[in-house]
């Protein structure tokens, strides 16, 4: 029997989210919040409305480069 995440309970979902975020943002790591609201309709209603997602901002300086360092 095959089920989609789409049908598990928001809660569960949400924890989903919250596993697949790195702990600690740093410069290395491209996976944010941001990209789970581009999945689709019902991610992005999910993670839009979860704060805890959105509890760190990582920011970088216009025309700044990542570097690996």
């Amino acid at each position: 029997m095959e089920v989609s995440i789409n049908s598990l309970p928001v809660e569960a979902i949400l924890s989903i989210f919250r596993l697949s975020l790195p702990a600690i943002a740093s410069p290395r790591t491209h996976i944010t919040p941001l990209a789970l609201t581009h999945v689709c309709s019902l991610w992005r209603r999910i993670a839009l409305g979860a704060p805890s997602l959105w509890s760190q901002v990582r920011l970088r300086e216009s025309g700044s480069k990542h570097r690996n360092s």
